[in-house]
């Protein structure tokens, strides 16, 4: 009877996909950004007008990562921006429109899966 035997550190193994794993939080909150950024300046583009202030509050936090799950926020922080934003009983002046930022996300989100497989691919 033949009898094969062999060892095999696996360390450097771990370690390269412990070092591929941490590079691909940092691209995947990179992408996030991105994608992010990019929806926040689509409803900036929609956001009514009327003094520039509302516009001018948009913000984009920085990209979290809590348990696995990547994350991140657009808002707007005007003490109205609530207000301009869900009354949809309002008159704006094309292009600008009520749901600016909830309008601006729907567009984009089909579009979010393809846009991460091509950042990290």
């Amino acid at each position: 009877m033949a009898k094969l035997e062999t060892e095999v550190d696996i360390a450097a193994f771990v370690k390269a996909l412990q070092d591929y794993g941490g590079e691909m939080l940092t691209n995947t909150e990179a992408a996030l950004d991105e994608f992010c950024s990019h929806v926040l300046t689509q409803s900036e583009i929609i956001c009514p007008i009327k003094t520039g202030d509302l516009r001018a509050t948009g913000n984009l936090s920085k990209p979290i990562t809590e348990n696995g799950v990547v994350s991140q926020t657009i808002s707007y922080g005007s003490d109205y921006a609530l207000y301009v934003h869900e009354r949809l009983d309002l008159a704006h002046k094309p292009p600008t429109s009520a749901k600016f930022l909830e309008i601006s996300l729907r567009a984009n989100e089909p579009n979010f899966e393809k846009f991460l497989v091509e950042r990290l691919g």
